[in-house]
């Protein structure tokens, strides 16, 4: 069993135990045929990162497909997506792939988006617009990247260094308490565990960045168990 599978493990036991709901959430995962015959447009080779996520699972419903009943103290309850993937869904690889295509091309087929590359691949997303992308490079390397679609590419921001390093930085983060405000907020408590796992991509301004880039997309997880409706 590879690090990554092993971590993603330890990510469904603190879902199952953080929200019993949300874990019926999660698809069942694909075989390696599968995900090969689905891919086969796709114009670059499938990470094996991308290869081990889909096996384990694939993806999650979300939306009108699916979400959790969060309920208050005051008794009032509410839906929300299960968005424990840096504070995005999991995209099916049906939806990723789907996505993929319309980002890239839209309408036109024949006149690719400046907005968005051929090595971006979108597997978690919040809000439809605002992505986390692996950047499939030549080099075999794929760095995870922060984008909103309204922007300009070289606005996006490297934020975690692969895969297996966002996976490692979150579930060390939520095992010791934390949970998805808190990597929202890049807090502190968050911001060191991230330290200690993607110190390779880091720029000068780096954690402000982040910061400033998480401040002006919407959240709407914040779940107070006082908050009166």
């Amino acid at each position: 069993m590879t690090l990554l599978t092993q971590l993603l493990n330890r990510l469904s036991v603190w879902i199952q135990s953080k929200y019993p709901d949300g874990i019926i959430l999660l698809n069942n995962g694909l075989t390696r045929d599968q995900i090969t015959e689905k891919i086969k447009s796709l114009p670059f080779q499938f990470p094996e990162e991308l290869y081990e996520l889909y096996q384990w699972r694939n993806g999650q419903k979300y939306g009108s497909k699916g979400a959790m009943k969060i309920i208050n103290s005051k008794g009032f309850g509410y839906d929300i997506d299960l968005e424990v993937f840096d504070c995005r869904v999991f995209l099916p690889l049906e939806d990723a792939i789907e996505r993929y295509n319309f980002e890239l091309h839209g309408y036109n087929f024949s006149d690719p988006s400046p907005r968005f590359k051929y090595s971006w691949f979108p597997v978690f997303y919040r809000d439809s617009y605002n992505y986390l992308l692996f950047d499939i490079r030549e080099s075999g390397t794929c760095p995870l990247v922060s984008m909103r679609i309204q922007s300009l590419p070289e606005e996006a921001l490297i934020t975690y260094s692969s895969l297996t390093k966002m996976i490692m930085t979150l579930v060390e983060f939520y095992e010791a308490g934390g949970d998805e405000v808190g990597v929202h907020e890049f807090c502190d408590e968050f911001e060191q565990i991230w330290l200690q796992h993607n110190a390779d991509i880091i720029a000068d301004d780096f954690s402000q960045s982040l910061r400033d880039t998480r401040d002006g997309r919407l959240f709407s997880f914040y779940y107070n168990p006082n908050e009166e409706f």
